[in-house]
């Protein structure tokens, strides 16, 4: 059985999770837009699927993107995920 929940209560509820992991309002603001999109969009791998590791992650400082390599990091996603497509 599945839950459907809408856009914007997946996406505050993960910018919500990833603020309380330690990430800045812009950070998980905009990491929580990324994931989100992924799940409307069907990519399950970086999708709500992912928060829970990415959350881990952030609490453990792992790979913490630095704010001017943000958007070229954005940008390689999306590249990647349009090859998909």
């Amino acid at each position: 059985m599945s839950t459907k929940v809408s856009f914007d209560i997946l996406e505050s509820t993960i910018r919500k999770a990833l603020m309380n992991a330690g990430l800045n309002e812009d950070k998980a603001t905009l990491c929580a837009r990324i994931h989100t999109e992924s799940s409307a969009d069907g990519v399950e791998s970086h999708g709500a699927n992912r928060v829970p590791r990415f959350v881990d992650y952030v609490k453990k400082k792992v790979g913490l993107i630095q704010k001017e390599n943000l958007s070229l990091f954005v940008v390689r996603v999306w590249q990647k995920i349009m090859t998909v497509i």
